[in-house]
């Protein structure tokens, strides 16, 4: 053990005098005379934190950009589908009512509504006709709204009273609108797959509908190619290709594949049961490998860190060859000499990743003044309002990310040790002392 006198007395605190020597060697106890050897620490301190806080701000933005999808597709969409032909429809809605729906085993379930869901092609006429293939879905509106954001989502119409029901009324999406050319009060007419037959040919059926409502969810595949009709129009529109079913609103959404299972279970697997995740697989599949990838190229920054801390430590190994000499003679073993350069390099990495934490966690806190600051010097505008769905980068920071990259960074600069540190006890204090001579 190390202590210090100060007037006389010791101070209260005492250190393992290989942590001390380890402080000294990084200047963090006595100030180093050798500023050769102050400035590999620093640089090397910096190294670290640098790639340490590139790599938060990264993986907290996709972090952000991953929970901004799922918060928009959630917000037109339920968390978990239970579907059928519409011939099965009334065994499945009995099915439920009497198998799912308020049982004990299924109090996480808040609320659920029907739907009838299928392709079609949409056609306007305003001015030259313009039609286009969508996705038709038949809803209750008041109890769509209750498993969905729907009715948060109007952005024109009155979402009190869209008259689905009475005026043949659609809610279509902002984007839709834009290429249809269509607005409030606009008609159009939906051909459904299905055809009525007659003695000479077969004609697509038809119905007209007005347009109460537009909604903007801010997902462009939803807000392009879906538009919703009173369920009572889509029964008579559609024949038993479409697809009939419920949706279910869940108190956690995190148990949707839990009880998306269960429910396929209870009713024997006779319809699809599908839940959020799973409808979006492919997405969230992207996304997750994109994060990863992410991550593994911007951890290469904290690795080229991890290279400039071991050979910056080959050369305070070389610098100090003498004091490691002399170190040995009075009787230092070679195993205390390997704990001390590896707690140099241990020291190193905490303060790097500490720094480097502190200063990701700042920037991702003021991460638009930095956006903002860097489009102005640039003349550049990184996210574009009619390319992206928001005009901001999301950010979400997670601890176990924080705890994974600060792990990573530490065992990196421990690696980075282990030559030099061995090295340093290997050393043979007899020749480097005579060397000296």
């Amino acid at each position: 053990m190390i202590s210090y006198l100060l007037s006389g007395e010791h101070i209260v605190f005492r250190l393992p005098y290989e942590l001390w020597i380890a402080a000294k060697y990084v200047g963090i106890i006595k100030k180093t005379d050798d500023k050769f050897i102050s400035f590999i620490s620093v640089s090397s301190v910096i190294g670290i934190s640098l790639g340490v806080a590139a790599l938060l701000v990264v993986v907290s933005v996709m972090n952000g950009f991953q929970k901004e999808i799922k918060d928009r597709i959630l917000s037109v969409t339920s968390h978990v589908e239970i579907s059928s032909s519409k011939s099965q429809y009334n065994d499945l809605k009995n099915d439920f009512m009497n198998k799912i729906f308020g049982k004990s085993s299924y109090n996480s379930i808040s609320a659920y509504s029907s739907f009838i869901s299928s392709q079609a092609i949409i056609l306007s006429v305003s001015g030259l006709s313009k039609a286009r293939g969508i996705q038709v879905t038949g809803i209750d509106f008041k109890s769509y709204c209750n498993v969905s954001d729907l009715g948060k989502s109007i952005i024109f119409g009155d979402s009190n009273d869209l008259e689905l029901d009475k005026s043949n009324g659609i809610i279509i999406g902002n984007e839709l609108a834009m290429i249809m050319n269509l607005g409030l009060g606009d008609k159009l007419s939906i051909l459904s797959p299905d055809f009525l037959s007659n003695i000479n040919s077969f004609t697509p059926k038809t119905k007209q509908f007005l347009v109460t409502g537009i909604f903007k969810s801010g997902y462009y595949d939803y807000d392009a190619n879906v538009v919703f009709i009173d369920i009572s129009n889509a029964y008579e529109l559609f024949s038993d290709n479409c697809r009939c079913g419920i949706r279910i609103l869940l108190d956690d959404i995190q148990t949707a594949p839990y009880i998306s299972k269960k429910i396929r279970d209870s009713l024997d697997w006779k319809f699809l049961v599908q839940d959020w995740s799973y409808s979006n697989k492919n997405l969230f599949i992207a996304i997750r490998t994109e994060k990863r990838m992410m991550f593994i190229i911007l951890s290469m920054i904290i690795t080229v860190a991890a290279f400039n801390l071991f050979s910056s430590l080959i050369m305070v190994v070389k610098d100090r060859e003498s004091e490691i000499a002399i170190m040995r003679t009075i009787g230092i073993s070679a195993s205390k000499i390997l704990t001390i350069f590896t707690l140099v390099g241990l020291i190193i990495g905490l303060i790097g990743t500490f720094i480097g934490i502190v200063s990701g966690i700042l920037i991702l806190q003021n991460l638009d003044f930095c956006v903002n600051l860097i489009e102005s010097i640039m003349k550049v505008d990184f996210l574009p309002s009619d390319v992206y769905f928001i005009n901001k980068f999301p950010v979400d920071i997670r601890i176990n990310d924080i705890f994974a990259i600060a792990c990573l960074s530490i065992l990196l600069s421990l690696f980075a040790t282990i030559l030099p540190s061995y090295r340093a006890s290997r050393l043979q204090p007899a020749k480097v002392l005579n060397r000296v001579k």
